[in-house]
């Protein structure tokens, strides 16, 4: 074995080791604070939503709408908030819901609700439903609506991206990572540890962190593919876990990058406790830094007997957060964009064109082809969500999906799921879909019709300088951008594209694999219209 792989595998193992005690630390804190204040949230908003029921009934149809939206969103939290405050206070529960409620209707009957009024706070409880909500109530009420079901917290959108350009712990590696909004992100307490995100909003048992460590190699020296292969094997993975039990290990892609994932249990003591943990660690080389998303699940001492039960309920989160990792060094020789109003083309080229991983001459046919991804990426999803695939996949992991099945040059698509089949074969369980895109080209995107719009303002004269270009259209239709605009619909509607795909989804790491194109009508077919307005846009 080389002496440098020998010193990268001690780096890893001491990485190991020193993350298993960290990610094991417990926050005790006043956790009634928060569980009451989540809870006076929203018996203030009961009661208010029933005063206004009674006194303005002219809405009580849409009170009622409301009322049962929030229920859908946050019923489950407001349950189990309950059941945590009846455990936080014991015996005194009853007088604290009955003080609660007292001052409830104490401050809503004090209250001047007009009809006015009562309109925009019913708009307030729409848009409380769909996750407006101020910290830290928000995140008391998303941690308690998913204890059951973490995963679906990101899976619903109740997410953020965490990217930190420059962040000298990460050693010129520009990445970026989702989590869920109730997973509190704090600072990595030690030199290698980037960002460290813990559930219950930083009072949880439940934590992952991501760290990036610098390899001590030769100057110059670039680890080839074998070096990667022996270092990321079973030889190699059961070298950097000293004092961990290795339950399984397996080869994976990571953004791109070859990784490995390994479970295993660890104990560290914290103190006078001995804590046990459950890690899932995924493990990439990028550039010669190592680079860790270490997922951990804890039991205090005593009930090491619950600690796979609780890692499987984690398990999919941990999953779909390592899924959303993306090394953004790999993608930035596609320069962004530096002014706001920069060409629509070259815009495009920036945004869908690093999804696509294509080249640029690719990348320039599919910015001016693809209008209109993040219908497509979405539609994905929903699909996906219906046909409750085990493979969950979230709008952003639908991009390069979306890529492949976007067929129109300035429209979007409809999604038809024409056949789900799951398949096990030694304990790997995948995914069969097979999909027909039918492109809606008369649905031109709203930023295609503004580029329009803004070009008849630049040039009022702009239908006269097309017409001796473009002499098909009808003068009419370029009088004005709207005409232009309604003629393009037209016109698209005379013809569709359809495409029938068939594609695996790998159900333990929501990869897709074997793309097929079953069926395929129009997609060859270029509309001279589209491209020469795009080709017009260039020019300004």
């Amino acid at each position: 074995m080389r002496v440098h792989q020998v010193a990268v595998r001690r780096v890893i193992a001491c990485v190991i080791i020193s993350t298993g005690a960290a990610s094991a630390q417990v926050i005790k804190e006043a956790l009634h604070v928060d569980l009451s204040k989540a809870l006076g949230f929203i018996v203030a908003q009961s009661f208010t939503l029933k005063r206004i029921q009674g006194d303005h009934p002219s809405l009580k149809t849409r009170t009622q709408v409301v009322a049962s939206d929030f229920d859908l969103s946050f019923g489950t939290a407001e349950d189990n908030i309950r059941k945590a405050l009846k455990r936080e206070f014991g015996p005194a529960y009853p007088d604290f819901l009955s003080l609660m409620a007292e001052q409830g209707r104490k401050v809503v009957s004090s209250q001047e609700i007009d009809q006015r009024g009562a309109v925009a706070f019913l708009d307030e409880v729409e848009l409380r439903a769909k996750g407006k909500i101020p910290s830290p109530v928000l995140e008391t009420l998303l941690s308690y609506q998913f204890i059951d079901r973490p995963a679906e917290e990101m899976r619903k959108g109740y997410s953020r991206v965490f990217r930190k350009e420059g962040h000298p712990k990460a050693k010129g590696v520009d990445f970026q990572i989702c989590h869920p909004i109730s997973w509190r992100p704090d600072e990595g307490d030690r030199p290698n540890i980037v960002q460290k995100f813990k559930s219950m909003n930083g009072r949880g048992l439940e934590s992952f962190l991501v760290m990036v460590r610098g390899i001590p190699l030769p100057k110059g020296y670039e680890l080839t593919k074998e070096d990667l292969d022996e270092l990321l094997g079973e030889s190699g993975v059961r070298a950097m876990i000293p004092g961990g039990e290795i339950i399984s290990s397996k080869s994976i892609v990571l953004d791109r990058q070859q990784g490995v994932m390994i479970l295993f249990d660890q104990s560290a003591k914290r103190l006078d406790l001995t804590i046990t943990t459950r890690n899932l660690l995924f493990l990439t080389i990028y550039a010669n830094k190592m680079i860790f998303i270490q997922c951990s699940v804890a039991v205090m001492p005593g009930d090491e007997a619950e600690l796979g039960g609780s890692f499987s309920r984690f398990e999919p989160l941990f999953m779909r957060v390592a899924n959303s990792f993306v090394i953004q060094n790999q993608y930035k020789s596609i320069e962004e964009p530096s002014e706001p109003t920069k060409k629509v083309t070259d815009f495009l080229v920036w945004k869908f064109g690093r999804a696509s991983q294509a080249t640029p001459s690719e990348r320039k046919e599919t910015a001016i082809r693809y209008f209109d991804l993040q219908t497509i990426a979405g539609s994905i999803a929903k699909e996906c969500h219906r046909r409750n695939l085990k493979a969950e996949i979230s709008k952003e992991e639908a991009y390069p999906m979306a890529i492949k099945l976007a067929t129109s040059n300035a429209g979007s698509a409809r999604i038809e799921v024409l056949r789900v089949e799951e398949t096990d074969n030694d304990d790997e369980t995948s995914v069969t879909v097979q999909l027909k895109s039918t492109s809606l080209n008369s649905e031109l995107s709203d930023e295609f019709k503004q580029q329009i719009r803004k070009l008849y303002e630049i040039s009022p004269n702009y239908g006269d300088i097309l017409s001796k270009k473009r002499r098909d259209i009808p003068r009419s239709a370029l009088s004005s951008a709207e005409g232009l605009i309604s003629y393009m619909e037209n016109e698209a509607k005379k013809k569709s594209t359809i495409h029938e795909y068939e594609f695996v989804i790998d159900s333990e790491s929501s990869l897709i694999t074997d793309w097929r194109i079953l069926f395929r009508e129009g997609a060859t077919k270029k509309r001279s219209l589209f491209l020469s307005i795009v080709d017009e846009l260039k020019e300004f």
